[in-house]
């Protein structure tokens, strides 16, 4: 057996694999220090998951900080294939929002993801650590009166980089193949194949790709 697996909370992966009623090549893998909050009235595809919560990259090293995943209520939680939430990662889908997560993916050290209304994460996706993205300002601004929208959609496209420290904001479409510099901010869509960086985050390369 994989030493990995030895070290899992086997009374939180079993509990959520029997809850959630998982099919038997689905795999929901729970370690130490995780908090997984799931509603009965979410719906939750998993169907095709290899989905690891508070996982380590690093072999040995110690978990000190807690990865959280909560999946409200009347939301749609799904992710198709491999998937996984390094520590201290936490996703946050809020009530009635849906969040899409694509294959060989993942979300490293201490990044969040608060879904409030509608994130779509392609496959291929690498996400650092402290990266955070948010399709809400989780507060209205009033301007000349008028409560201006706060949320609105987040979609990342397949094979996409997201630097250390990256933020993204309400609104954002990255485009296939890009790349997003530590430390930015984007506030605008990027297109396919561009690396951004900056506050606010602008192209500084075109026709670019990665590894």
């Amino acid at each position: 057996m994989n030493s990995g697996f030895l070290k899992l909370n086997i009374l939180k992966t079993l509990y959520w694999h029997f809850r959630l009623k998982l099919p038997r090549l689905a795999c929901l893998c729970i370690f130490p220090k995780s908090i997984v909050r799931i509603d009965r009235s979410a719906i939750v595809n998993l169907d095709k998951a290899n989905m690891n919560i508070n996982v380590s990259w690093v072999k040995g090293r110690a978990r000190r900080d807690v990865a959280e995943l909560t999946v409200s209520r009347n939301c749609k939680f799904s992710v198709d294939g491999n998937f996984s939430m390094y520590q201290g990662a936490c996703i946050h889908v809020a009530e009635g929002a849906e969040l899409r997560i694509g294959s060989n993916s993942f979300i490293n050290t201490n990044s969040v993801i608060n879904c409030f209304e509608h994130i779509e994460i392609g496959g291929n996706v690498a996400i650092s650590d402290n990266v955070s993205i948010s399709d809400s300002d989780s507060h209205s601004v009033v301007y000349n009166g008028e409560v201006c929208n706060n949320t609105s959609p987040v979609i990342i496209e397949d094979h996409v980089w997201i630097g250390k420290n990256a933020i993204i904001l309400k609104g954002v479409t990255i485009g296939k193949d890009s790349i997003v510099a530590a430390g930015s901010v984007v506030t605008k869509s990027v297109p396919s194949g561009c690396l951004v960086g900056g506050v606010p985050a602008c192209i500084i390369k075109k026709e670019i790709n990665w590894e």
